[in-house]
């Protein structure tokens, strides 16, 4: 999990943000349901710099598909204090 707090996010593109993503910060999970079981993909999760006013967390959610593509989507969710990238993948 990356932790902000630095200038690293001022003009930085998810994509950016996203390269800088060790291998071991990469997590299956699944999407929802699909027609035939749950819908597996890659997550990976980096700590805005910011909290919200009511003491939520900014998060930039990273879902990479599990095949050799390179397609990714991007989120940003804003969550309890202490939420699980688990917990974050429901949040979406």
């Amino acid at each position: 999990m990356r932790r902000g707090g630095d200038r690293r996010f001022e003009g930085a593109s998810p994509e950016e943000l996203a390269s800088e993503l060790a291998p071991e910060e990469w997590v299956c999970h699944a999407a929802g349901e699909g027609a035939k079981g749950p819908r597996l993909y890659d997550w990976a999760r980096i700590r805005r710099p910011w909290a919200s006013k009511d003491g939520f967390e900014h998060w930039l959610l990273v879902r990479r598909k599990r095949s050799t593509s390179a397609e990714k989507a991007y989120y940003l969710v804003f969550a309890p204090p202490g939420s699980s990238l688990a917990e974050l993948c429901v949040f979406r």
